[in-house]
């Protein structure tokens, strides 16, 4: 089974669909040295793929290989969990700092100012709604990570 179909499976049933990235490895990493037989789920159906292409350092996808080699990862594997963790890390980076710095005329809580200013630079994304709801679930998981620490 691929890496990949393991980390979906151990957010979606052990981590309850709440984890970020790095939390999925540290559960990863206890299954391994815990030494669990583990069942996991089969993919459930197969998305559209498209190819690109990159230019980048040779040094750095070096040491990109090498820690996607280590946890079993193609390249493809590795880049389109780096994709999905730039998308969240900017969706959600960005709302914070916004929420921070736009004032607050309604003395909504910061929690509330997050989670508005998400939703709306999301819905100003130049993309569809079906690719927009992608963009919402892909950054969820950090999100209410975010959200816990602000209350």
């Amino acid at each position: 089974m691929k890496i990949s179909e393991k980390l979906d499976y151990l957010d979606a049933v052990e981590l309850e669909g709440e984890a970020v990235l790095s939390e999925l490895f540290a559960a990863l990493a206890r299954k391994e040295y815990q030494d669990e037989a583990q069942v996991f789920a089969q993919p459930e159906e197969q998305v559209e793929m498209r190819t690109t292409s990159l230019r980048i350092e040779a040094p750095r996808l070096a040491a990109f290989d090498a820690v996607a080699r280590r946890f079993e990862l193609s390249r493809n594997e590795a880049i389109a969990y780096a994709i999905e963790s730039f998308i969240s890390d900017a969706i959600n980076g960005y709302s914070l700092g916004a929420a921070e710095s736009k004032p607050n005329p309604n003395n909504l809580n910061k929690a509330q100012r997050f989670s508005d200013e998400r939703d709306s630079l999301i819905s100003k994304l130049d993309c569809d709604p079906d690719i927009q709801a992608d963009i919402k679930d892909i950054s969820h998981n950090d999100a209410i990570a975010k959200m816990k620490e602000l209350i």
